[in-house]
């Protein structure tokens, strides 16, 4: 299913455990994105593997996808009906609200505030961006393959 009335948008991007965490809305879907520091594609990682991710308000999968443009990165399907948003605006309300749940009700500013030099992540930067991975931050699942 597709929405019309929605355009791929990137919103709420911040830093959490090292690693640039927020939400991509396309007209198929709403999608949390996981992206790894400069340097390090995740390039260990298979392609398909699942990995748990634990957040104040639960734990989240996520499986490991690579695009051409910016290499290896972790996505987890938000599971909503995208064509019940009736504009854009609503969608992306709709996103930062699920990444503030993601963190306990916690506005994600408070709980992971940005980084002194970087009041906001830009999403075309992000690949780019320096910050440090911490692999020990999370549990690896067994490998699933598409």
């Amino acid at each position: 299913m597709s929405n019309t009335r929605l355009k791929v948008q990137a919103v709420g991007f911040r830093w959490w455990n090292g690693c640039c965490l927020g939400a991509l809305i396309t007209p198929s879907s709403l999608l949390l994105l996981l992206l790894p520091q400069e340097g390090d594609q995740w390039q260990s990682l298979q392609i398909g593997k699942k990995i748990q991710h634990h957040f104040p308000a639960g734990s989240r999968t996520f499986t490991i996808a690579q695009a051409n443009s910016i290499g290896r990165y972790q996505t987890s399907t938000i599971d909503t009906p995208i064509g019940a948003f009736p504009d854009q605006d609503s969608a992306v309300k709709a996103a930062l609200f699920i990444l503030n749940t993601l963190f306990g009700g916690q506005d994600c500013d408070t709980a992971y505030p940005a980084r002194q030099d970087e009041s906001s992540i830009d999403a075309e930067a992000t690949p780019n961006a320096q910050h440090k991975h911490r692999p020990d931050t999370y549990e690896q699942d067994q490998a699933v393959n598409k």
